[in-house]
């Protein structure tokens, strides 16, 4: 299994960071949740140019709440399911707004989804690839030490599903640094996919 990652001098592991970001899933009912749901709907359908100001909204909610993870589940767990086209883009821009939050909820994501990457494990392993490619490139963009974001990336390029490690390629896109193009150079060489590879490739030529 991965090991922690510290994110900045306060962080603790995921499993002590629930002491103050409690996980209560995707179906709580309380009413910040509601008023939070329709809060990301009406940024959802809004016009363009009052985008800004209720991305700004959305992402104050966030992260004035004492539950930030719940309304995390609920951000992902209502674009996701939205039928706007850009409905994932705009989770990514709430979200890489919200820095260590996004970097905890990704990393407390991975640590239980990780086991079902075991080829050993007699579970199916089915994951969720939308909210993959946003907590990628969530992390990617989100302010934070880049080796900390890079090495968090970097742990997921083992996946052996497309959807995650296309969500890998944008996000090593996404942080740019010389580091990041050197793992986009690995994956255009060396992927299992050939689709990931040719991806990496075009990435790797577009920063050029």
């Amino acid at each position: 299994m991965m090991s922690m990652l510290a994110f900045d001098s306060d962080t603790r592991t995921a499993t002590s960071n629930r002491e103050e970001c409690v996980w209560t899933g995707s179906t709580g009912t309380s009413a910040e949740t509601v008023l939070f749901r329709r809060l990301v709907r009406s940024l959802l359908s809004c016009p363009g140019s009052e985008r800004a100001t209720v991305r700004g909204l959305v992402t104050r909610a966030l992260l004035s709440s004492r539950e930030p993870f719940s309304l995390v589940d609920e951000l992902l767990a209502t674009c996701t399911s939205a039928t706007v086209t850009d409905r994932l883009d705009v989770a990514v821009d709430v979200l890489a707004k919200t820095g260590a939050v996004v970097y905890r909820y990704a990393q407390d994501y991975l640590i239980r989804d990780v086991q079902q990457w075991n080829p050993h494990s007699s579970r199916a392993y089915e994951p969720n690839d939308d909210y993959w490619y946003i907590l990628l490139r969530a992390v990617a963009r989100c302010q934070g030490p880049e080796d900390v974001r890079l090495r968090f990336i970097v742990a997921c390029s083992g996946a052996s599903r497309r959807g995650i490690c296309e969500g890998v390629v944008e996000a090593l896109a996404d942080l740019g640094s010389d580091e990041a193009q050197v793992k986009l150079r690995e994956m255009a060489d060396t992927a299992d996919d050939p689709f990931i590879q040719k991806l990496a490739h075009d990435v790797l030529e577009d920063m050029e």
